[in-house]
């Protein structure tokens, strides 16, 4: 089973603190024609905070190097690949809108990390989010909307999502494939969302999805869609499934359980769901 990477988890008012204070800081406003965001990043020392304002329309921009941009801002590019590609090291994003229209994807993560917090990517051709190639997320009171797919994990990538919200995307809200990890952590009051998708959380070849606490409703065709030796472990007690096409669509092999603890979130009573265990018929299944 692909493991998620050990993470210390605490409270969601707490969570950001863990990542550390930046050594300094850099102001940039996009407004001001004069000050760019991109020269600020590859002028940053390794650790550096950027404050940034306004509307940043000069992307695609490039982070190659541990920095953190701390906003109100948003960030766009014209039409294209991405609007922020983030290829090395350990970026930090807060309170940022990143505005995708018109590019296949707002944010790609490759080979790095990533820890956003207060984060909304929208409006994406493709993916609002893709990490790939050992990418790494945390990911923490954000939201992936209006795009073709929220947040798309691949090629042995991992990602922890703490009461953060995937809605209104053509397809899926999260996708997790090609031996990849994601889990959704329980914070008290603030479960994680997918609804309003075509498919709430999708999950295929050999990856694994833990569902600590999580709303996953309104979802056209399914509400969880796990595939091709695919591992699911949830707890009942955190996470509800309603008014979905589907709850659950299992195409065999795949494993399919419910844990007892996860996180800290103790179960004390299972879900019935409308299940579907392709070829099988669909029926009712209390787990």
């Amino acid at each position: 089973m692909q493991r998620l990477p050990k993470l210390a988890v605490t409270c969601l008012v707490t969570a950001v603190a863990l990542w550390g204070t930046p050594i300094s800081a850099k102001n940039v406003n996009c407004d001001i024609p004069q000050q760019n965001l991109q020269k600020a990043i590859n002028g940053a020392e390794v650790g550096e905070e950027i404050t940034v304002s306004g509307t940043c329309s000069n992307g695609p921009f490039f982070i190659r190097r541990e920095v953190s941009l701390v906003g109100p801002a948003t960030l766009q590019a014209p039409a294209g690949f991405a609007v922020l590609e983030i290829r090395g090291g350990t970026a930090s994003l807060d309170t940022l809108t990143i505005d995708a229209t018109d590019n296949a994807i707002g944010i790609v993560v490759e080979g790095a990390t990533v820890r956003m917090s207060g984060v909304t990517v929208q409006d994406a051709l493709n993916e609002g989010m893709r990490l790939i190639g050992n990418a790494h997320a945390e990911v923490v009171g954000s939201t992936f909307e209006g795009n073709d797919n929220g947040v798309v994990i691949t090629i042995s990538s991992s990602a922890l999502f703490f009461a953060s919200t995937f809605q209104n995307n053509t397809n899926f809200g999260l996708q997790v494939s090609q031996g990849s990890a994601a889990a959704f952590i329980f914070v008290a009051g603030n479960p994680n969302i997918s609804r309003d998708n075509d498919i709430g959380v999708g999950m295929d070849a050999s990856s694994t999805f833990q569902m600590g606490g999580a709303l996953i409703e309104n979802n056209s065709i399914v509400g969880l869609d796990v595939t091709f030796g695919s591992f699911f472990t949830a707890d009942p007690t955190a996470s509800t499934f309603e008014n979905n096409g589907t709850d659950v669509v299992c195409t065999l092999p795949i494993r399919l359980t419910h844990s007892p603890t996860i996180y800290g979130a103790s179960a004390s009573h299972s879900w019935v769901l409308d299940v579907v265990m392709s070829p099988r018929p669909t029926k009712s299944l209390s787990r």
